[in-house]
């Protein structure tokens, strides 16, 4: 789920100015569940990290989990 997600889902927001390393929040559907994982990449070693990854929140997303309310 992690993998496919992050190889393909749809990045949604980038945070280019995070530390030590830029991150991107992705969403994908893991059949109709909603999933949002947070990744930074070292660009020197080519290394993705995993921040965190969750079930998106209805009460605090939009209905397309793209845009929070």
């Amino acid at each position: 789920m992690l993998e496919e997600t992050v190889l393909h889902g749809e990045v949604i927001q980038e945070y280019k100015d995070d530390k030590p390393f830029p991150s991107k929040l992705i969403l994908n559907f893991i059949g109709r569940r909603p999933i949002h994982i947070v990744v930074a990449q070292n660009k020197e070693t080519k290394e993705c990290i995993v921040v965190t990854c969750y079930k998106p929140d209805i009460n605090i997303w939009t209905n397309d989990f793209k845009t929070k309310r």
